[in-house]
């Protein structure tokens, strides 16, 4: 049986919207961190050599995957006062 809900690394969230061929995770709803539209973007760049069209519609489709992206900015202040 899948997982309910996993959190996706570049591969795994470009497999689950569909961008790149492959097995997608195995779970019901996929979060992200939002530090990884970044990287995504990059992807959809290249692979759509810098065609703005194809990347938003990329991109669109990436942002409806998601359940949820979370901030990675709050985590990483959260960590910091954890670790002083």
């Amino acid at each position: 049986m899948p997982a309910h809900l996993a959190v996706a690394d570049l591969g795994a969230l470009l497999r689950w919207s569909g961008l790149v061929a492959g097995a997608a995770p195995q779970c019901s709803a996929l979060v992200c961190p939002d530090a990884l539209l970044t990287e995504v973007i990059e992807y959809l760049r290249v692979h759509c050599n810098g065609r703005l069209a194809p990347m938003l519609a990329g991109l669109a489709n990436v942002e409806m995957s998601v359940s949820r992206f979370y901030d990675t900015n709050a985590m990483t202040a959260t960590l910091a006062d954890v670790a002083v």
